[in-house]
């Protein structure tokens, strides 16, 4: 039985191959693109009240958040200067130069095209106060860790001052 499996597919096979008849290659088109359905109604954009109360919540919130920061490397910095820990002190100068570098940019993105006087003069005192620890960098003697606490805490002040006032705009609106 096995003989005759192996026979017959022995003969498919060769039957297969003496046909004469060869299939001409011709290119297949390709198949038509989807018809793509729009929408006939556009929906409205969302209310400006509703976003206009997240974005003052959202605000409010990354001041709360920017008023504990500093004030939380405050105290590290006091940490460090009471442990006359240098290597601390070096990180801290790092850190809130990036904290003054964040509030910057916020008053720089918070405020475009329409500056008033009180930013203005809130920038002006964050790049004073952006050079003044470019001074004193890496320094740790006496008069410049009095010079830095002394930055650090308008740093913070003006941190308090940002949150107080988007307090008192919320109330009035």
């Amino acid at each position: 039985m096995l003989k005759h499996l192996l026979v017959g597919a022995v003969g498919l096979s060769s039957l297969a191959l003496a046909d004469s008849r060869r299939h001409e290659a011709v290119p297949v088109p390709p198949p038509p693109m989807p018809a793509v359905v729009m929408p006939a109604v556009v929906p409205p954009p969302p209310a400006l009240a509703v976003t206009s109360a997240r974005d003052d919540r959202r605000e409010h919130r990354d001041d709360r958040f920017d008023v504990r920061v500093a004030n939380t490397l405050l105290r590290e910095f006091d940490f460090a200067v009471a442990t006359r820990d240098e290597r601390a002190l070096r990180r801290l100068d790092a850190r809130f130069a990036d904290f003054i570098t964040q509030e910057l940019a916020e008053l720089r993105i918070g405020h475009r095209g329409r500056v008033d006087h009180a930013d203005r003069r809130t920038f002006e005192q964050l790049i004073g106060l952006q050079r003044q620890l470019d001074r004193l960098q890496g320094r740790v003697d006496r008069f410049a860790l009095n010079q830095k606490r002394s930055v650090f805490s308008q740093a913070a002040a003006i941190a308090e001052r940002d949150l107080r006032d988007g307090r008192f705009e919320g109330r009035q609106r």
